[in-house]
């Protein structure tokens, strides 16, 4: 799959809020949504993950920034793959967060996500190169901020792990639980 960048089709912050009463947008703007939305995503460098697709011509694939952002957000908020997806579907903050819009569609998927955790892996196993820390560390100013106002008003599990290619275990309050993220 070659590597497309197509961010004419993800629309900015606030375009799909038709629905949304004045006092529901304004809570949407003041949300954790609103500064992933504007001071983290469209810093997320796609060109890091170069290494991943193919110079050949084939189907578009998901925008690397969407993804690269939501297994951020999977990771803050302590979401399996499934949970993601659906937030994907119906939350209107991971939605805005992300730029995801109905001219898009539903870019996310489990083997969407399965596939690109596949690819992160393998490059880092060939190079020993983590592209989606390399990633996270080169925004990591804006990702800090965000974190110190807005993870007590989300479900945090823990230290964000940076290396999101494999699968890890996590113990909470005394129980196991594996998660992808």
């Amino acid at each position: 799959m070659a590597l497309s960048t197509y961010t004419y089709e993800q629309l900015g912050f606030g375009t799909e809020l038709g629905p949304l009463t004045e006092k529901e947008k304004y809570a949407l703007e003041k949300s954790w949504a609103a500064f992933f939305a504007s001071g983290i995503f469209p810093y997320i460098d796609e060109q890091i993950f170069i290494p991943l697709y193919s110079e050949r011509k084939s189907r578009r694939n998901v925008p690397v920034n969407v993804l690269a952002g939501a297994m951020l957000l999977q990771e803050i908020r302590g979401m399996s793959d499934e949970e993601l997806v659906e937030a994907a579907m119906f939350d209107l903050r991971l939605r805005t967060a992300l730029h995801i819009t109905n001219a898009v569609g539903q870019p996310l998927s489990l083997r969407t996500i399965q596939r690109f955790r596949t690819r992160l892996r393998r490059y880092k196993e060939e190079t020993g190169e983590n592209l989606l820390k390399t990633c996270f560390d080169r925004i990591e100013d804006r990702i800090m901020p965000f974190l110190q106002k807005y993870t007590k008003y989300m479900v945090s599990t823990g230290p964000l792990k940076a290396d999101i290619g494999g699968r890890h275990k996590r113990k909470e309050a005394g129980e196991n639980r594996d998660s992808t993220g």
